[in-house]
């Protein structure tokens, strides 16, 4: 009879041993899920912050192959886009660097 209460202690104690480890398995789940939404959070934020300064290199590069031949004010719009640009891309800086 003694055998059987170890027996049956024994299965108790892994039984709880089980619970326990599934606790800890769940909220490690539930920490590893926030982290991977932050981490998705911060690769569309870069994703964004690249489309940016793909499309401000676009600009200059049009910017510096239009030389004199464009007419000035032509060239003050297109440094207030680029000025603008560049302003979005600090803000976005700052906001990653946070």
């Amino acid at each position: 009879m003694a055998d059987k209460h170890k027996i049956l202690k024994n299965i108790h104690d892994k039984v709880d041993d089980l619970i326990k480890k599934s606790n800890q398995v769940r909220q490690n789940n539930v920490i590893l899920k926030a982290e991977n939404e932050e981490l998705k959070e911060t690769l569309n934020k870069k994703a964004q912050l690249l489309n940016r300064i793909e499309e401000e290199l676009k600009a200059l590069k049009i910017a510096k192959n239009m030389g004199t031949d464009v007419d000035q004010d032509v060239k003050k719009e297109l440094k207030k886009q680029i000025d603008h640009y560049i302003k979005e891309i600090e803000g976005c800086l700052t906001i990653l660097n946070q």
